[in-house]
């Protein structure tokens, strides 16, 4: 069966499926389907003879797979790898100078979220952004979601000098919902920090190796110093889709 599959993003918004060859066989070509997040069934979307194709999912996410056809059979990849962002729940977020720890980062490999201590040089690898209002102590009025490279220099003190990330952020047009694809990334828009200035509110952002992110703040707590946030987190670089 053909093996091996693998996605990048061919364009911000169109994915390249790349995959092995069977290793006893040689199909006549090759099908590439596609399953929309949320759907039921896999639908063809394209043939080639060669070990590479690049689909437009026309904004949307989800699984492909790819079936070798030959003569009289057709064999299906087990692989079905995908472009769904990886969700983290809403997540209660320590202002940088709250109670616990503050720094907010993806693993690369499985999406998942993990908050690290910030006050400590060996997070600054792992932390992708974190929540402050850019003063002492956490009383706001505002906060913002913040590119950890602004860290040693924020107001709230207790970051140390290191390699911080820097991740940049941007609001969603007007009219944009949670799973229309995120805007561009261009600097003039992403800026390393953008203020929760309304609840909910959605906010992109930008991962320093290429990732989109989108966050959703549902709520922000500045007598306990907490902001309450889910994020979505595409695993493929450079890829704005965000469907979920």
């Amino acid at each position: 069966e053909p093996h091996g599959l693998a996605l990048a993003a061919a364009t911000d918004s169109t994915v390249e499926i790349t995959w092995l060859a069977p290793v006893d066989s040689v199909p006549s070509r090759y099908v590439v389907s596609f399953r929309e997040t949320g759907a039921a069934l896999f639908d063809s979307v394209g043939g080639t003879q060669s070990l590479e194709f690049v689909h437009d999912p026309a904004r949307r996410t989800g699984q492909y797979e790819v079936t070798a056809v030959y003569d009289s059979a057709r064999i299906t990849s087990s692989e079905t790898p995908g472009t769904t962002p990886i969700e983290t729940g809403l997540l209660w977020v320590p202002e940088l100078n709250g109670n616990g720890n503050t720094g907010y980062g993806w693993n690369r490999t499985t999406g998942e979220v993990t908050l690290y201590d910030m006050t400590v040089v060996d997070s600054a690898e792992q932390v992708d952004f974190y929540v402050t209002d850019f003063a002492p102590g956490f009383a706001g009025p505002f906060y913002s979601l913040a590119s950890p490279y602004l860290g040693p220099s924020d107001p709230g003190g207790g970051v140390p000098a290191a390699n911080w990330h820097i991740t940049e952020f941007a609001y969603l047009d007007s009219a944009a919902t949670e799973n229309d694809p995120l805007p561009r990334y261009f600097q003039s828009r992403y800026t390393n920090s953008r203020t929760i200035d309304s609840l909910p509110i959605l906010i992109a952002g930008h991962t320093e190796d290429g990732h989109f992110v989108l966050t959703h703040t549902v709520d922000v707590d500045t007598l306990q110093g907490i902001a309450d946030v889910q994020t979505w987190f595409q695993l493929v670089p450079n890829l704005r889709l965000i469907e979920h």
